[in-house]
Parts: C-alpha cells; sequence; structure tokens
C-alpha cells in the first residue's frame, strides 16, 4: 500500500490513514488495545464505529471525487505479555 494521507479529519471524526493498494482506495482505522483493557482492538470496532468510518469514508469520497474501488480496512494491535498481535482485516467494515 502507498499511503496517501495520515489523520483526515471532518466535524464527525477521523480517518487514521488513507491509502492505495493496487488502484483501490483503503481507508486504514488502526485500534490498540493493551492487556487489561476492555476487549480486543477487532472488538473495539462495533457497529457504531463502522457506521462512523462509513460515514468518513463517504464524505472523502465526496470532497475528493474519486469514483473507483475503494475499502475499509482495520489494523488491530493487541499489546500483551508475549508482545504485540498485529492484525490486518482487509474489507472489515462492509456496506450496510
Amino acid at each position: 500500500m502507498r499511503i496517501r494521507q495520515r489523520n483526515w479529519r471532518t466535524r464527525f471524526g477521523e480517518i487514521d490513514i488513507v491509502a492505495e493498494d493496487s488502484g483501490a482506495l483503503v481507508f486504514v482505522e488502526v485500534r490498540l488495545r493493551s492487556a487489561g483493557d476492555r476487549g480486543s482492538a477487532v472488538e473495539s470496532v462495533g457497529p457504531r464505529k463502522q457506521r462512523q468510518l462509513r460515514l468518513l469514508a463517504d464524505q472523502y469520497l465526496q470532497t475528493t471525487g474519486h469514483g473507483g474501488a475503494c475499502r475499509i480496512d482495520v489494523i488491530a494491535i493487541d499489546l500483551g505479555p508475549a508482545g504485540p498481535r498485529i492484525s490486518h482485516l482487509r474489507n472489515a467494515v462492509m456496506d450496510s
């Protein structure tokens, strides 16, 4: 992936990373959880956060006029005693 933008903000929230992957635009949500936090990093991307990510992606597309393929990924980082566990979930947020 090639990063186009970091921390793209609107009054409704922020997209952590906007990247390109083989011609597709990728909106990336980065989640970090420490041992002792409630739930895993993946579990922290619930229905409310997914709705917000779809809204932000739509706003970005309208602002930039991008009309090609796109998806929303999640990079989940869980910190534990054995070290970090990093997961990359492609298409983690689907259209409702």
